[in-house]
């Protein structure tokens, strides 16, 4: 599994596991956490290993992977999504 996340800022990453639906079953979980006055981040969970580069760009989060790019767009009422190369 792979934390991908945009911004320069510094985050902290805690990964470990809780009970679940079921308190007998563990579930993984991640938080990242940052601190400051006007703190916003994205963050991307790839399964394996990847080389994918997020960033957010105005009000568009763009997602660049090996021959394409995932655009995602939120204007508070709807989620707009277009892949490209």
């Amino acid at each position: 599994m792979t934390l991908v996340i945009a911004g320069g800022m510094a985050s902290e990453v805690f990964q470990g596991v809780a009970p679940g639906p079921h308190p007998a079953v563990k579930q993984p979980f991640v938080i990242v956490r940052r601190t400051g006055e006007d703190v916003r981040f994205v963050s991307l969970l790839v399964p394996g290993a990847s080389a994918l580069k997020l960033e957010v760009q105005g009000g568009e989060i763009v997602v660049r992977g090996d021959g394409w790019v995932d655009r995602v767009t939120f204007d508070g009422a709807e989620i707009r999504y277009r892949r490209g190369r």
